[in-house]
């Protein structure tokens, strides 16, 4: 009879119970789902700035070490020192680097070595470009995977006087140059001091992911051109 009798009490779950079983079970399932779905978002979030950031490193770097041996000239000697057999000093062929003065501009120019060929960068429709030979435009970003919304190249200068360096040279050897006020630098050739010009340009970089327009990165990065340009001559 007792076996009998405690079957009797087992009716299992009532519709209330399963109800709130069912509900608690679908709670913690979708705090679960959106703790998931907030990790996979943030792990993409995160592939996605770092791709942008290397990309944008890549090309950033490819621009400063090809800027940085800009106006190379393997006879540099013959430009500061003359000689009986060639008593005025040459000029460099390769001394000219895109922009000058001040002003900002989107793309850059120069050559080095030979002078056959040119270099220099681009931004056209979203993608770097660089510049080998004449015409040869060649793509360094992917736009499938990355837009340049800017590329900006700002030339900054500064010059010192080399009068210590001249024949009876002094401080007042300058005397006659007109300067810039902002960088030192004669506003026209000086025939009465020479000047050494130290170039840099500052260069910004800012891109875009094509997944993701909200992901947005920005690189600046100064480069100093090593291949300093002598101004002016000795009295």
């Amino acid at each position: 009879m007792q076996p009998t009798s405690f079957l009797r009490h087992q009716r299992g779950l009532s519709i209330v119970e399963l109800l709130v079983g069912v509900a608690v079970g679908l709670f913690i399932l979708t705090g679960a789902l959106q703790l998931f779905a907030s990790y996979v978002n943030s792990n993409r979030q995160l592939l996605l700035e770092t791709r942008v950031n290397q990309d944008l490193r890549v090309a950033a770097d490819l621009v400063a070490r090809d800027v940085r041996r800009a106006a190379y000239w393997d006879n540099s000697t013959a430009g500061v020192v003359t000689t009986n057999d060639h008593p005025v000093a040459a000029i460099s062929p390769y001394a000219s680097v895109e922009p000058t003065g001040t002003a900002a501009t989107t793309s850059t120019s120069y050559s080095y070595a030979d002078g056959v060929e040119h270099f220099g960068f681009k931004l056209t429709s979203g993608v770097l470009q660089y510049l080998q030979g004449s015409t040869n435009w060649q793509a360094i970003t992917d736009n499938n995977t990355l837009t340049i919304n800017n590329f900006v190249v700002t030339p900054v200068q500064r010059c010192m006087p080399l009068q210590q360096y001249c024949t009876g040279g002094s401080s007042n050897t300058c005397a006659g140059c007109a300067l810039d006020a902002t960088t030192g630098c004669p506003s026209s050739a000086c025939a009465t001091c020479p000047f050494i010009s130290i170039r840099s340009f500052d260069i910004v970089l800012q891109g875009t992911s094509t997944t993701d327009a909200s992901v947005i990165r920005s690189l600046q990065e100064t480069v100093r051109i090593r291949n300093d340009e002598l101004l002016g001559t000795c009295p």
